[in-house]
């Protein structure tokens, strides 16, 4: 069996040292937006997960979109929202650059993680890739989408968990989703997070001063003189 390299990190409640960097800087203003919610991180094996719903103005919901921009050079993640500095940048430049900077988007999801071992289940916020969520078109039928209508996978008392393995790493990243053959309680209690209300807090625009850093960073890579 493979061994899950994923983990969730939190946010410390303490105030961080104001770094010197001053993507550093940008970066603790990033994370500090996301609050102190848990999020699961990928790594190469086996990951099984519980997804369920969550509630926002009365609805239920199950999933939010989260488009970001990697800026290579920083290794950061910068959310993309309403009057972006990146895209507004990205639009003047040639289609090479255009592509470097292209956004991209995953989905965001309340889910429980099942322990392997002797580690216990942690409810966590998980960040899929869409072929993850909606399969591709090679391989329509290896995602979550395809089967979670039919089997109502997402309801807490009669739903089923999802394990995902990936193996490969960057551009050779796979995986391949598989839901259980039953239906299964969730087997904890959780407390939903709004998502949708979390990633209105997240797409905030850059205030000037973390503009100027994105900026800077992305002309002196793709403005070389």
């Amino acid at each position: 069996m493979a061994k899950t390299k994923g983990k969730s990190s939190t946010v410390s409640k303490k105030t961080p040292a104001v770094s010197a960097d001053p993507y550093d800087r940008l970066q603790q203003k990033v994370q500090a937006r996301k609050g102190s919610n848990k999020y699961y991180k990928f790594g190469e094996g086996k990951h099984v997960l519980r997804i369920f719903g969550f509630t926002h103005d009365g609805e239920t919901e199950y999933s939010v979109e989260d488009v970001s921009h990697y800026v290579k050079d920083a290794n950061r993640f910068i959310p993309c929202g309403d009057n972006c500095v990146i895209c507004e940048y990205r639009e003047e430049q040639i289609d090479l650059v255009k592509k470097a900077l292209q956004p991209s988007t995953k989905y965001l999801f309340n889910a429980v993680v099942r322990g392997q071992g002797s580690e216990e289940d942690q409810q966590v916020i998980v960040q899929l890739p869409i072929s993850v969520v909606n399969g591709t078109k090679k391989d329509p039928d290896n995602c979550i989408m395809a089967t979670a209508k039919q089997f109502n996978a997402f309801d807490q008392a009669k739903g089923r968990d999802y394990t995902i393995i990936r193996t490969g790493l960057d551009i050779d990243t796979r995986y391949k989703v598989t839901p259980d053959a039953k239906s299964t309680p969730i087997g904890m209690k959780v407390k939903p997070v709004d998502l949708i209300a979390l990633q209105a807090k997240n797409r905030a625009p850059l205030d000037a001063g973390e503009s100027e850093v994105v900026l800077k960073t992305l002309k002196k890579k793709y403005e070389r003189t």
